[in-house]
């Protein structure tokens, strides 16, 4: 049993010391031999003022936890939702390649270690849409939530501001958590403007301990569907991964990206080159994702490092106030004591008449 003040000790040992000095006074000295409703009426009042001392002090108790793992594993998650990935590389399947980035997130978030995770969208601008969580469910939400960039609003992918997003999320968690390994994940068709330089990906090889970079698409141009949150028909097509099998896509049923140029259907193809060329800089391994199986290799090879296996355990203390019976005990007392109050002042009502 421990004590967990409500209120700071220095207001309450006074103020109550001063409470039942009065009771007891009133009960010894003016009250000392005889035996009436006033003597009961400060022994009432003696008893709630311990009783509510002893919950202001707060008896609690204390349980610890030490059942749940903890890794030093965070998961960093780049997915690129520029207009490129909206595309269709098969327009019978009906599946763009941002909902095959949903769905290996959800996969790697599956079958990681116990992981700590955030999530970085990137396209002309790149933002932290997902804080540093320990949070699974919360996880796979976010990624299920990725939409494309709005059309109208598209600029194309700007990877210079996506490294200084990703060193800003390397600085933070190694602020928070120092003894870290941060393993990115970067999902993109490396779709990016003529002439588009990587940016410094090389600055964070140091900080960065694993992961992946993932290509999507294919060598074969493939349209893009327009994106605008009024459009439901789109919403639909960008409903979460797990929504089931699509139907396939007509030019009647959707709109896609016009190239301004032309005023024809704006096509994409993926750029394996530029994301091999991101992955070395990173040390990090690419692959071209060519199928619908779940990206379950690179995770498994987390669990291939013998660190893995040394996870800590987290003590969590929880504190448990144990006041009712106090409670119990005061509220019957004040019960009481409205009975007398109410009882006296209908007595004195029939004397009056």
């Amino acid at each position: 049993m421990i004590l967990q003040p409500l209120f700071p000790l220095y207001v309450t040992l006074p103020l109550f010391a001063l409470m039942i000095a009065l009771c007891t006074w009133q009960i010894i000295v003016v009250t000392p031999k005889r035996f009436d409703s006033t003597k009961g009426t400060w022994i009432r009042r003696l008893l709630m003022s311990v009783l509510l001392l002893c919950i202001c002090l707060g008896p609690s108790t204390q349980s610890v936890d030490n059942d749940e793992s903890v890794s030093d594993i965070v998961a960093v998650f780049a997915v690129d939702n520029s207009g490129s990935m909206s595309a269709l590389d098969d327009p019978q399947d009906g599946t763009t390649r941002l909902d095959k980035v949903r769905a290996d997130v959800e996969s790697l978030v599956n079958y990681l270690p116990p992981s700590e995770y955030t999530g970085i969208v990137f396209n002309s601008v790149s933002n932290i849409s997902l804080p540093l969580t320990r949070d699974v469910d919360s996880t796979i939400n976010w990624a299920r939530s990725i939409t494309p960039e709005i059309t109208k609003y598209s600029k194309g992918t700007d990877l210079v501001s996506l490294v200084s997003v990703l060193n800003d999320a390397v600085v933070h968690i190694k602020d928070v958590k120092p003894n870290s390994r941060i393993f990115l994940y970067y999902f993109s068709d490396g779709d990016v403007p003529s002439g588009e330089k990587i940016g410094g990906y090389s600055v964070l090889r140091q900080e960065i301990d694993g992961g992946e970079v993932f290509g999507y698409g294919s060598t074969t141009p493939a349209r893009m569907l327009s994106y605008s949150p009024d459009m439901t028909a789109i919403d639909n097509l960008m409903s979460s991964a797990d929504s089931g099998p699509r139907k396939s896509i007509s030019s009647n049923t959707v709109d896609f990206i016009k190239d301004p140029s032309t005023g024809q259907d704006a096509t994409s193809t993926l750029n394996e080159p530029l994301l091999t060329s991101v992955a070395q800089n990173l040390n990090l391994k690419y692959e071209t994702r060519t199928s619908n199986e779940p990206v379950i290799k690179s995770a498994k090879s987390v669990y291939a490092n013998s660190w893995i296996y040394n996870q800590s355990f987290q003590t969590k203390t929880y504190t448990n106030l144990i006041i009712w019976p106090f409670v119990m005990g005061f509220g019957i007392l004040v019960l009481i004591e409205l009975f007398f109050f109410i009882s006296l002042g209908s007595l004195k009502e029939v004397i009056n008449v």
